[in-house]
């Protein structure tokens, strides 16, 4: 196994920061008493999408969705990483 460059995105970083948004968004979810459900109509996602990113799935979430999750919050971006 060979050492990535500094900074470089691996699938474990990956994997490490899709974990971290989804415990961020049921907790967001939590503090507002939102549903799934709300949620994917201020995202404009399906319910599934937002189960799967709640799962930490990785495939399912990409950079440009975290502005989309971040105005359905009313949050700046940076809280999903929080």
């Amino acid at each position: 196994m060979t050492a990535s460059p500094r900074g470089a995105v691996t699938p474990s970083s990956q994997s490490n920061t899709a974990t971290l948004i989804a415990r961020n968004i049921v907790r967001l979810r939590d503090e507002r008493q939102m549903s799934a459900s709300i949620l994917a109509l201020r995202t404009g996602w399906a319910v599934s999408r937002i189960a799967a990113i709640e799962a930490g799935d990785a495939a399912a979430l990409a950079l440009d969705d975290i502005d989309v999750l971040a105005r359905a919050f009313v949050v700046r971006p940076a809280e999903l990483f929080a």
